[in-house]
């Protein structure tokens, strides 16, 4: 399977069920001009967003076939699929706590993005850690075979 469609489907199976999670069929919910600030490429295919409970499109993620983008004090933030080495949710002493994820980027700095939905074992960041770390897998198995 083509990484884009993989990419598809990891987020229609894994994200679907997430109250903040919003395919892109929704597109209409969020406002045109927050779409036509995102610095993407001309083959990325945007997916779906995620909007944080309690925020009005301040803390937004769009996920697409090639990044993730972040909105945050009004301005969107790229994080390429390519360039994450590794995602862990943020460290914090009771699992039902924990809020966001950690990026690992292959630079060296570390992102940390909100994921702040759902109750108790059942918080969104699970799923949304559940998506990212096959995805960041796919991207590095399809780049091990083309080297």
């Amino acid at each position: 399977m083509e990484l884009k469609q993989l990419i598809k489907s990891r987020a229609h199976r894994i994200l679907h069920r997430l109250d903040g999670y919003h395919p892109v069929s929704e597109i209409s919910s969020i406002p045109v001009s927050a779409w036509n600030e995102i610095p993407r490429a001309v083959d990325e295919e945007l997916i779906g967003y995620y909007i944080n409970l309690g925020e009005e499109y301040k803390e937004v993620i769009v996920v697409t076939t090639r990044s993730l983008y972040i909105l945050a004090n009004d301005k969107w933030h790229p994080i390429a699929y390519t360039d994450i080495q590794s995602v862990e949710p943020q460290a914090v002493e009771e699992k039902h706590n924990v809020n966001s994820l950690q990026l690992y980027i292959k630079t060296g700095g570390v992102v940390v993005i909100p994921v702040t939905g759902g109750r108790g074992r059942f918080r969104d960041v699970w799923q949304f850690l559940r998506f990212l770390s096959r995805v960041v897998k796919d991207v590095q198995s399809i780049s091990e075979d083309t080297e």
